[in-house]
């Protein structure tokens, strides 16, 4: 089965427009999808499912193909091998244009191992295992500033998560060239995570109401008389500010207007967060449509924090990128359609752990008041709300032409990484830890059979090449050997002993 795709190509850009037309011809007589055309062909059904993701607004016609898909892939999944089962599981579970990238390969580096007779697999772990290597340098590097900031002694308080939050601007962008903004972003989402724990877990109303003026002021006497903690976290962002001033500096840019339009999303960030706090305070549900708006306003503020962060640090900085991405008035549609994806999906992954502790209503309490829905209603209805807004992206075709690529791949990924966190909450995103900075590891025998592969096709053009995947690649292991894989207690993301004890080595390495 062959999905019909018009292809309009340029030098600035490769853009798919889906004919939506085509599905069509898939129907059959009575105007179901459920013929034997599809039916008999699983690859052609799983490809079919993937393309449905695609659909925007007012495609009726996908939404079908996408529910037919779904739902007939989910009932044959017992009747496949395991192998083709656990990938269209996957699938199911978090289609291609949902997945993280760099996440996504490795995940299908696992499901061909099988497949012996494939050389480019070494590749891809070659090319795997040698960028993982700097992201293990750039978490220790987190780490590090964590424990010589004295963050646990001066935030008791607040949940310990560098590794967890790394996965964010991992997930925006992972090439090696971006290296310096995952650094300076790992530190402000630890950041970001204190303000969150103290407005939700440690500060008095009138504690809050002084450190939002002093942000607002951007002068530290307004806390004079508050605990030290809340000097130390306002200290910590001017501190991270004028790293974000030196690293501008060395890259010849000007940080005056981009400090000027950070400064001000922050601001914004922690007005939104005292909002919240008095909502909280005053036990107040608002309805769905109002917690959205404000759930918007704070969630919105970090997501173009963040992406201005990768803008300037990426190279990407004009005065016109600067304004598209922080003109509040005028707030562009991806940002609005990433930011309510990630907030909505949130609140649906961590309303129990929330409810453990007194906190502001969720999307679901909200739901469950404005229209008298039970629970389970609640989340259903939430679920369908996401939806809608990932059928927004098609601002990202239109915008292609004149935004670079990696911009609004960094803006999509926010939206990608809260809608696959929650898959692995169970266990505190122990297995993406375990995924991100476990090595990809070849047997021998593979190696050697696909030398010999080489061998015959290539001659002996590739044998450099060969030798140094042989010296590279390590011999495979058993990973379910408690000497080799973490046990829970040690694969705890919370600065473990063992994170700490790896971060030291690689630090010491680099």
């Amino acid at each position: 089965m062959s999905l019909h795709y018009s292809f309009v190509c340029s030098d600035k850009k490769d853009i798919i427009f889906h004919q939506v037309h085509v599905f069509n011809k898939f129907k059959n007589p009575k105007g179901g999808f459920d013929n034997e055309t599809i039916v008999q062909d699983i690859q052609g059904m799983w490809s079919f499912y993937e393309a449905a993701q695609l659909r925007v607004h007012g495609e009726d016609i996908l939404e079908e193909a996408h529910e037919f898909a779904y739902n007939k892939l989910k009932s044959i999944t017992n009747q496949l091998s395991p192998s083709l089962a656990d990938q269209i599981n996957q699938s199911l579970l978090q289609p291609l244009h949902k997945a993280i990238p760099r996440m996504m390969a490795r995940s299908y580096m696992s499901f061909y191992e099988e497949d012996r007779q494939s050389s480019s697999k070494l590749f891809a772990k070659l090319d795997f295992n040698m960028l993982q290597k700097q992201h293990e340098k750039e978490i220790a590097i987190a780490i590090k500033w964590w424990e010589k900031s004295e963050f646990a002694r001066k935030f008791s308080y607040a949940r310990q998560r560098m590794v967890e939050l790394y996965f964010w601007p991992f997930s925006m962008n992972s090439e090696p060239k971006y290296s310096s903004f995952r650094r300076m972003m790992a530190k402000l989402m630890q950041w970001m995570s204190v303000i969150d724990d103290t407005f939700d877990a440690y500060g008095t109303i009138e504690e809050l109401e002084l450190f939002t003026q002093a942000i607002q002021r951007w002068d530290i006497t307004c806390i004079a008389s508050l605990p030290e903690c809340y000097k130390d976290i306002f200290n910590t962002i001017i501190e991270l500010f004028d790293e974000i001033v030196e690293l501008l500096n060395a890259m010849g840019e000007e940080s005056n207007l981009v400090l000027q339009y950070f400064k001000q999303l922050l601001i914004t960030f922690v007005e939104d967060y005292m909002v919240e706090a008095k909502w909280c305070h005053e036990g107040y549900i608002p309805a769905y449509d109002e917690y959205k708006y404000r759930a918007f306003e704070t969630s919105s503020a970090t997501h173009q924090a963040l992406t201005i962060i990768f803008i300037v640090l990426g190279g990407f900085a004009t005065k016109e990128m600067l304004h598209w991405i922080s003109n509040n008035n005028n707030i562009p549609l991806i940002i609005q359609a990433s930011t309510v994806v990630a907030r909505l999906t949130n609140d649906l992954a961590s309303r129990k752990f929330e409810q453990q502790r007194k906190h502001a209503a969720s999307a679901v309490e909200c739901c469950m008041k404005q229209y008298g829905f039970s629970e389970k209603e609640a989340y259903e209805f939430i679920k369908k709300d996401i939806n809608h807004y990932w059928k927004d992206n098609k601002e990202y075709l239109e915008l292609i032409e004149y935004i670079p690529r990696q911009v609004l791949d960094c803006i999509l990924n926010l939206a990608r990484i809260s809608f696959a966190l929650p898959f692995s909450l169970d266990d505190r995103a122990k297995d993406w830890y375990h995924t991100l900075l476990a090595e990809v590891t070849s047997d021998w025998s593979t190696i050697f059979s696909c030398i010999l592969w080489h061998i015959w096709r290539h001659k002996l053009r590739h044998w450099l090449v060969l030798i140094i995947i042989m010296l590279y690649v390590p011999p495979k292991r058993n990973l379910r050997d408690p000497q080799v894989v973490n046990n829970k207690a040690q694969r705890e993301l919370d600065l473990s002993a063992e994170v700490r004890e790896r971060a030291q080595i690689k630090e010491e390495e680099a």
